[in-house]
């Protein structure tokens, strides 16, 4: 068995991907995603509401991936 310093690339990997695996995917995959978004003018104040609530799904989605992003990025800088 190498030294702890050897080993220390491969524990770095797999807590990455423990991260990855149980925390981004499940929380990534648990958020409501619409592809396509309508627009023009809604017929009824629910309409218009059920679009925003669409297009505030997408936003904090998208936000929550650049939040992990983010994550990533200062995991590999710390090591």
């Amino acid at each position: 068995m190498g030294s702890l310093k050897d080993q220390l690339p491969r524990v770095f990997q797999a807590n990455l991907a423990r991260l990855y695996e149980r925390v981004i995917v499940p929380v990534l995959d648990s958020m409501p995603y619409h592809d396509a978004l309508e627009t023009g003018e809604a017929v009824s104040l629910d309409e218009f509401l059920d679009r925003a609530a669409a297009q505030v799904d997408n936003y904090t989605g998208n936000e929550a991936a650049k939040a992990f992003v983010l994550t990533l990025a200062g995991v590999f800088e710390r090591h």
